[in-house]
């Protein structure tokens, strides 16, 4: 997690959330945000469209469920890029954003290596 971005309305101290990476069933990519203070959930950035066509490093973004600031916060960062996509799933359209951190990055991509080992193992033992 060491990605601190600090945005309005958030009470927490120390300000700000910490940025933190996973992956979903179907090994898309899911982000949330911690509080800086205690480590708890504040949000989640990622929605999980399955089948959706979306690159190694990108997500649907939840853009309803964070404040406007915090967006703005998150993109000034550098940590994502809005690719200017969306995707439409059921009633909502959600922008499409790019990880741009090498670090969380290199997150994802261990992750995905561990998960395909652990299926390989999996299948070994049946």
């Amino acid at each position: 997690m060491g990605h601190q971005v600090v945005g309005a309305g958030l009470a927490s101290f120390p300000a700000g959330v910490t940025i933190a990476v996973q992956l979903y069933t179907d090994m898309h990519v899911a982000v949330h945000l911690h509080a800086a203070d205690d480590g708890l959930r504040y949000a989640s950035l990622s929605t999980n469209i399955r089948h959706a066509p979306l690159a190694d490093d990108e997500f649907a973004f939840s853009s309803g469920l964070v404040p406007q600031d915090m967006c703005q916060a998150l993109l000034h960062t550098g940590a994502f890029a809005d690719t200017g996509r969306v995707i439409r799933s059921g009633y909502a359209t959600f922008p499409i954003w790019r990880i741009a951190d090498e670090q969380l990055i290199g997150q994802v991509v261990a992750m995905r290596v561990d998960a395909a080992a652990a299926t390989k193992r999996r299948r070994k033992s049946h």
